[in-house]
């Protein structure tokens, strides 16, 4: 919580609290805070999202989500589209996003064998 009123005599304690608060908490605000809110992540193009290999893809991999986080079953090929981590910890945005980067640097070939898309 930014805002606080000392009531009374304020100890040097709370009354650096309050002058770290004033100084902290508008940045914050303008700022955000790392992890407090998702990242924004570029959308693919439309076409893309919809195509029937995407769509085939994200339905064998995980059933659209259903079976598994991981919606494009992007395991070596996240880290090689950018992603940082697991790609089931990420957002569904951030996921259509570095399936998008797979697909624009490799074609389909990443699924491909696999999927039989």
């Amino acid at each position: 919580m930014c805002a606080g009123k000392a009531h009374g005599r304020t100890s040097e304690l709370r009354y650096a609290r309050l002058l770290i608060r004033g100084l902290v908490c508008p940045l914050t605000l303008a700022l955000g805070v790392p992890g407090t809110q998702a990242a924004r992540w570029p959308d693919p193009p439309a076409w893309w999202l919809h195509s029937s290999f995407a769509q085939c893809v994200r339905m064998r991999e995980s059933g659209n989500g259903t079976a598994s986080r991981n919606i494009y079953g992007m395991l070596d090929g996240w880290q090689a589209a950018g992603g940082h981590g697991n790609a089931k910890d990420a957002s569904r945005a951030e996921q259509d996003y570095r399936a998008w980067i797979l697909y624009r640097r490799y074609g389909t070939a990443p699924w491909r064998p696999y999927d039989d898309c």
